[in-house]
C-alpha cells in the first residue's frame, strides 16, 4: 500500500455504488456550489475533480444544462477507480465529455493553470501531505479561478454523523472513521503551510447534511 492510498478500506465496486445510491445530497450541495460560480467564468470553463473516484459527481454535473459547454476533467491515484469510472462513464454516454486521467494530487502531471474551478470531495484525509497537495491544486488552478476541497470533519455533531454512518451501513461500508478525519483550525493550518493563507478559508457547515463536513475555499488572484 502506498502513502496514498491510507485509510482506503473498499473497493472500487463498493465505492461506485456508494456514490452512485447514497450520497445525493452532498453531491447536489457541491452542484449547487459550482452553479453559482458560473456568473465569473466563461461557458467553455475548465472543470477537475481531483479524486474522482467512480466519476458519479462528474456524471452527475455533465447533465446540467447550465455546463454543457464545460470542459470535465477527473483524476484519481487508483488505477481501478479510473478503469471503473471509465466503464461507468461510457454506459452513461458522457464519453465525449469526461476526460479522465490516473493521477496524484502531489505531482499532478496537468500544467500550470488549467482549470477554472476544482473540486475534491472526502478526499483530503487520504492525502499523505496536504501541504503539498494543496500547493499542486494552486497550481493547476487559473487566475481568477476557485477550488473547493470538501471532507467530512472529525468534530461533528452526533447526528450529523450518525445520518451518515447511516447511509454508509446501507452501501455496505460500515461506519466513518472519525479519528483519520481533520477539524477545520487544522485545514486551515494546511493552508498557512503551504503559503496560501491570504486566498484560503475554511468554513462548517452547520445544520442539515452540511453539518457534517468543512470546506476549504481556494481563490487565485487574478494576473497583474
Amino acid at each position: 500500500m502506498t502513502p496514498n492510498q491510507a485509510h482506503v478500506r473498499y473497493t472500487a465496486a463498493e465505492y461506485d455504488r456508494y456514490t452512485r445510491e447514497f450520497v445525493k445530497p452532498y453531491d447536489e450541495m457541491l452542484a449547487a456550489w459550482i452553479l453559482r460560480q458560473l456568473h465569473n467564468l466563461p461557458p467553455d470553463l475548465t472543470l477537475l475533480d481531483v479524486g474522482t473516484g467512480t466519476a458519479q459527481f462528474l456524471i452527475h454535473v455533465a447533465q446540467l444544462p447550465e455546463l454543457g459547454s464545460a470542459r470535465l476533467v477527473g483524476t484519481d491515484v487508483f488505477e481501478d477507480m479510473i478503469r471503473m469510472a471509465q466503464a461507468a462513464v461510457h454506459d452513461a454516454g458522457l464519453s465525449h465529455r469526461i476526460e479522465l486521467l490516473t493521477d496524484d494530487v502531489h505531482h499532478m502531471q496537468l500544467p500550470e493553470s488549467f482549470a477554472d474551478l476544482i473540486v475534491s470531495r472526502s478526499t483530503l484525509h487520504h492525502w499523505s501531505n496536504p501541504v503539498s497537495a494543496l500547493g499542486e491544486i494552486y497550481r493547476v488552478l487559473r487566475p481568477g479561478g476557485t477550488a473547493l476541497i470538501v471532507d467530512v470533519r472529525r468534530d461533528a455533531p452526533e447526528d450529523a454523523v450518525k445520518q451518515f454512518n447511516q447511509l454508509r451501513e446501507k452501501a455496505g461500508l460500515g461506519s466513518s472513521f472519525l479519528d483519520e478525519k481533520y477539524t477545520a483550525p487544522e485545514v486551515m493550518g494546511f493552508a498557512e503551510k503551504a503559503g496560501l493563507q491570504s486566498c484560503c478559508s475554511v468554513d462548517i457547515g452547520t445544520e442539515g447534511v452540511s453539518a457534517l463536513g468543512l470546506s476549504l475555499r481556494m481563490r487565485k488572484r487574478e494576473a497583474v
